[in-house]
């Protein structure tokens, strides 16, 4: 027995490895394949490199002949060459330029060719070169007719280069794409040209700008799909993403053109906010040949003497910290937004400030027409307090989206590190500023270096407003003059990072391992896993042995559910919470609870109404067998023949192409929607990111996600006895019958498993007809349910579910009294839609008009007879939150 082991263990070792070729060459073969489906971008790709060989034009780009040939410029354009719009692509200015421009086109042209086909792509790409350069070629002519300075550099300059054509496609492709990448294309394409046209200028980046033009009309106006839905504004984590990019690019605008002498852009002057506008040795011999007094003459001898590593890095750290609460408005913090609007409030009024300085210098003819004072013309005047402002308003339009604080104390914890650094090198400042006095000059004294120690710590770019009293004249006198600054910016960046890095719980530690061990031992309710999302708060009653999550909106505590805990301590819990609510001065409301707590609240003469049907499947001899499964079986089939399996991950363990495919499909869902996401007892990504939630995902043999769901945990004696749906996303483009075909192999595999029931979850605003005469209030919900069904979809939700033939149970809400019922209204809406803005609510309620109203000259279908029984689904299209 012992001998057979080894030599079965031997035979496989060459089995593997004869696979190891194979699988190799199935590889190599699939990316051939791939790269042959794009033959228009290969065969520019092979045209780029021969004519870049052939005509010389490596490592230094074409000579100055082949230049003039073939290049686009204003003189091109007033002559006629027509030409040279195309030909201008297919060459590039230098060896790096090549690279970049073969990597670019590379990733451009294969995603867009298989989209689009190569017909398309081939079209598209030679009519944005040529009508992006005509018209960026155009703009610069009449722009230098019309006197302005910036055309007048570009009508001398040639260009060549592929990104006109590449700028041109890709924002072509956007009005394809889906929702999500729609707008990510667009937002990433138009801000790296506003950001290189207004800051740099040139005339390369206004052929990109006549080639988004092209692009963005062509798409909007003949490619558009009109299956995706237009929408007005991303969801949240989308918004984030936006304004962290737009508030980046306002940041790396001036650090681009500080770097760049030649730069002239319209913001050109917003270099003075960052680097210091020291005097060169030619404007300063300009200056004093204008008869400038002596006493400036000096000044500016100092400032230009003052320009060494420790300015440049100083100049450089604001812009760090404006990218990294950048960072911090990705991750929705509050703090974040509040510093960014602080940052834009106080370059407002740097600005204003240099406005006025400007006005004061216009008056001095010797200085008017001095480069650094920001010169004589009116936009370059005012753009310093202009560009922030713009920015404040997209930073008060978008605050809805900033809601995460920071763990309790931490930034007591960041002020007081900020005071000891500022104290601290305050002390040392002064304190070797006297020692070394002499090491200055003029000798500072005692009065002049405590005057001096803020200027120190101020960017340099606004110390040509103040003048400096000295300056160093050894390295020991500007290591502590140049670097004292840099010091405290690097502790105040440091300190930012890392509390954007902390996590916030919104419940003590203790308190949250609490809850979870009463709940892994006494949550038997479907929804009572639900109790650990994150913005819920926990009560206990007194002898720990039972807790309520519960959530105070508008002064109303909402539960999340049952009260959890031992059945025979259910009653005394309840009441007990009811009094807790009352000693606050709140509403108690219960909601989402079971027939059982609905019982017991009568019990204490509190009403309750049903609000949403939650759907069950008995395990134990589940077999997707028979007629009325045919869905079902229709799905699994199609699965089967279009090579699509059903595969169990954790999300927070999943790997990083596979957690990135799931969150694009969730935001790209959310986005056609063109509402905010619900949340509350609806869970989403973040109630994924959960290693006790399984998630089973549909995918396909080249790894392409299809749908995900998610399943909640139900608990009993310290072991899952069931699960519960809560998750259900398909991506648009995606296998038909996916969620049919995740729910029934999910049920099954729970079967075997052992799991006495699966949950559906519930269907909110949603039920079905149980014979009874509805109340009053019933009737209201009912209603609200049917408005709000073109929506959100709860009774398509619930007619999809019913094809699994499940068991229905109603969900309840608790509450005091019916004079209460405004108040909690608005609270459960508020804990569904928190970030619901007046915008919002004014396109929900366009959504909301009845079919009459919104399509006047048509007559609305029949409305379908109320249903006695489980309802056919209306097709498997949707990708709900359960």
């Amino acid at each position: 027995m012992t001998a057979t082991a080894p030599a079965a263990a031997t035979a496989a070792v060459p089995n593997r490895a004869a696979a190891a070729p194979s699988r190799v060459g199935r590889l190599f073969r699939r990316e051939v394949r791939r790269l042959l489906q794009a033959p228009v971008t290969l065969g520019f790709l092979l045209v780029f490199w021969v004519l870049a060989i052939v005509t010389g034009s490596l490592p230094d780009g074409p000579g100055t002949r082949v230049l003039r040939d073939v290049g686009a410029s204003v003189g091109a354009f007033e002559h006629i060459r027509l030409f040279t719009f195309v030909t201008s692509g297919a060459w590039s200015g230098s060896v790096v330029e090549y690279l970049l421009a073969t990597v670019a086109i590379a990733l451009v042209g294969f995603v867009v060719e298989r989209h689009w086909g190569s017909v398309r792509l081939l079209w598209v790409a030679l009519l944005t070169q040529f009508l992006g350069v005509a018209l960026g070629l155009g703009t610069a002519d009449i722009l230098d007719r019309l006197g302005s300075d910036l055309a007048s550099v570009m009508v001398s300059d040639a260009i060549v280069g592929p990104w006109p054509m590449l700028v041109g496609v890709l924002l072509a492709y956007s009005a394809t794409a889906a929702p999500l990448w729609r707008w990510r294309i667009r937002l990433g394409v138009l801000a790296a040209i506003a950001v290189l046209t207004l800051y740099n200028g040139s005339l390369d980046n206004m052929l990109r700008v006549g080639a988004a033009v092209v692009g963005l009309s062509l798409g909007t106006v003949v490619l558009t799909r009109t299956r995706y839905p237009r929408t007005r504004r991303s969801a949240r984590r989308e918004t984030r993403a936006l304004v962290a990019v737009v508030m980046t690019a306002s940041a790396l605008g001036p650090i681009l053109v500080a770097l760049n002498n030649r730069a002239g852009g319209p913001f050109v002057v917003l270099r003075y906010t960052l680097v210091s506008p020291q005097v060169g040795p030619e404007e300063l011999a300009r200056l004093c040949d204008l008869g400038v007094t002596a006493t400036r003459c000096e000044e500016f001898t100092r400032q230009l003497r003052f320009h060494g590593a420790g300015p440049v890095i100083l100049s450089l750290l604001p812009s760090l910290l404006v990218l990294l609460l950048a960072y911090g408005l990705t991750k929705g913090r509050r703090f974040a937004w509040w510093a960014m609007v602080a940052v834009q409030v106080l370059l407002t009024g740097l600005g204003l400030v240099m406005f006025l300085q400007a006005l004061a210098h216009r008056r001095q003819p010797e200085l008017r027409n001095v480069p650094f004072i920001l010169g004589g013309n009116t936009l370059a005047q005012i753009t310093p307090m202009l560009v922030p402002l713009i920015l404040l308003a997209v930073l008060l339009l978008t605050r809805w989206a900033f809601d995460i604080p920071a763990p309790h104390g931490t930034y007591r914890s960041l002020v007081r590190l900020l005071a000891i650094s500022i104290v601290t090198l305050f002390v040392a400042f002064v304190g070797i500023g006297l020692l070394i006095a002499d090491q200055f000059a003029p000798t500072p004294s005692l009065a002049g270096l405590v005057n001096e120690f803020p200027h120190r710590l101020a960017p340099p770019g606004y110390l040509g407003l103040i003048g400096l009293d000295f300056v160093p004249t050894t390295l020991g006198g500007t290591l502590l003059f140049e670097w004292t600054g840099i010091a405290l910016w690097a502790v105040a960046i440091g300190g930012v990072l890392r509390s954007f890095n902390a996590n916030r719980l919104d419940t003590p530690a203790l308190e949250a391992a609490e809850a979870r061990r009463i709940l892994e031992t006494e949550g038997r309710h479907p929804l009572s896993y639900l109790t650990t999302w994150q913005g819920n708060t926990y009560w206990f009653n007194r002898s720990r042995s039972c807790y309520v999550a519960y959530r105070v909106q508008s002064g109303v505590a909402i539960t999340m559910g049952d009260v959890i805990g031992p059945p025979d301590e259910i009653a005394d819990a309840m009441g007990s919470f009811a009094d807790f609510c009352a000693r606050r001065s709140w509403t108690f409301c219960f909601y989402s609870t079971t027939a059982g707590a609905r019982d017991i609240a009568a019990g204490y003469g509190w009403p309750s109404v049903q609000v949403a049907e939650e759907t069950m499947l008995p395990l134990g001899s589940l077999a997707f067998s028979g007629k009325k499964y045919q869905d079902i079986r229709t799905a699994t089939s199609r699965a089967a023949r279009e090579g699509i399996t059903a595969r169990w991950i954790s999300f927070p363990d999943a790997p990083l192409e596979v957690s990135a495919q799931i969150t694009a499909i969730s935001e790209e869902w959310m986005d056609t929607k063109g509402l905010p996401e619900m949340g509350f007892t609806l869970g989403g990504i973040d109630e994924i990111d959960d290693p006790a939630v399984r998630c089973l995902i549909a995918v396909d043999a080249n790894g392409l996600i299809h749908g995900i769901t998610s399943w909640l945990p139900v608990y009993r004696d310290g072991a899952p006895v069931g699960w519960t749906l809560d998750y259900m996303r398909r991506r648009t483009e995606g296998f038909k019958g996916g969620m049919e075909y995740l729910i029934s192999q999910a049920a099954l595999q729970f079967q075997g498993e052992g799991a006495e029931f699966v949950s559906l979850s519930g269907a909110p605003l949603a039920r079905m007809e149980q014979g009874r005469t509805p109340t009053v209030l019933q009737r209201l919900l009912d209603f609200t349910g049917h408005r709000m069904e073109p929506v959100y979809g709860f009774r398509s939700l619930l007619n999809f579910k019913s094809k699994f033939k499940p068991v229905y149970q109603p969900i309840y809400m608790i509450y005091p009294e019916s004079a209460a019922l405004p108040r909690i209204g608005n609270a459960i809406s508020r804990a569904y839609l928190p970030h619901l803005s007046v915008v919002d609510a004014i396109r929900l309620l366009r959504k909301l008009r009845p079919a009459k109203e919104r399509n006047p000259g048509r007559t609305p279908p029949a409305a379908p007879p109320p249903a006695a029984g489980p309802v056919r689904a209306a097709g498997s299209e949707l990708a709900p939150q359960a």
